[in-house]
């Protein structure tokens, strides 16, 4: 649905599957270079990869319902992401709350050449990573002190930290972001200001990819009425979701991002009963493991993290 009838509009949209289709479904293919890299060299070179960033920190001039058809085209292409936690979250507390020497971390970030950890630190100095791939060259740590009185700090080449034998200790590599003890009053502002309209983009992609799932013979009545429900919920939050984007409503994109999530716990279970029992094992029985087209780290990883607050209040109060 598009209530946009604006002939730029149309435009952008002709725009970004282009770029899709040459970039991504039908790139030119270098022996040395995998496709996920021409994805993103494609997107530096446009400066296309934080559309949601301010134009001088190397977002885009797109309007909303502009950056809306565009993750909407590219999570229904299935097109990577890059580092949802790093974009979503840890760029906006930094070009809100960062020390002028720290803002260098946003170029990481936009060019992709960083991966972003999330961990939280008790009062015991015990370090549990929450979110850590192993690719993660940097790490975001939100240190428990009082209630409601946590910091967050940043530490570059987190394996240094996590591999060091006994209780680790705070240094000078454990940069303070922000002012101390304000971890909740900066979470709850970058939720209110910087909401992703990626989120029920990224269901809508689940979706599609979901679908020829339920076009095989031996799928349910129950998992087809499962279906039909996740569709007619979708298609309330979207047409919802540009309604708030025309009208400009940012605050009020919480409740698309809350929507969205609901959308893609019911999409993951309905994706697992799919699966059925080759959905719990990661055996390889030629024939017989191949029936799930989404893995459960597909459909919920790029998305814990577009709820900062409740992301925050799950661990820190």
């Amino acid at each position: 649905m598009k209530l946009d009838p604006s002939s730029q509009l149309s435009l952008s949209i002709q725009q970004f599957d282009a770029f899709i289709l040459q970039h991504w479904k039908q790139p030119s293919r270098l022996a040395s270079t995998s496709p996920e890299a021409l994805w993103q060299q494609a997107l530096n070179d446009n400066g296309w990869n934080v559309p949601d960033w301010p134009v001088d920190l190397g977002g885009t001039n797109w309007t909303p319902m502009q950056r809306y058809h565009w993750y909407q085209a590219t999570c229904r292409a299935a097109c990577p992401q890059g580092d949802i936690l790093a974009k979503e979250l840890i760029g906006p507390l930094l070009f809100n709350f960062a020390r002028p020497q720290q803002m260098g971390y946003l170029n990481g970030i936009r060019t992709g050449s960083d991966t972003w950890g999330l961990a939280r630190v008790n009062k015991d100095l015990q370090i549990n990573p929450i979110y850590l791939p192993a690719t993660a060259t940097k790490l975001m740590i939100v240190f428990e002190q009082a209630p409601s009185q946590s910091s967050l700090m940043i530490v570059q080449y987190p394996q240094r930290i996590l591999n060091q034998a006994g209780t680790p200790q705070l240094s000078k590599a454990w940069e303070l972001l922000g002012k101390a003890k304000q971890a909740h009053t900066m979470m709850t502002a970058i939720q209110l200001k910087h909401q992703p309209i990626a989120a029920i983009c990224r269901t809508a992609g689940a979706i599609e990819h979901l679908q020829p799932l339920l076009d095989q013979p031996n799928s349910t009545s129950l998992e087809r009425k499962a279906f039909s429900e996740i569709l007619i919920a979708q298609q309330s939050a979207e047409v919802y979701c540009q309604r708030l984007l025309s009208n400009r409503e940012q605050q009020k994109l919480l409740l698309i991002t809350r929507a969205a999530r609901k959308i893609m716990h019911k999409i993951r279970d309905l994706n697992q009963s799919l699966a059925g029992y080759y959905g719990l094992t990661d055996a390889q029985q030629p024939g017989e493991n191949s029936k799930s087209q989404l893995t459960e780290s597909a459909i919920t990883d790029p998305f814990e993290y577009c709820e900062p607050l409740d992301l925050f209040d799950s661990f820190a109060e």
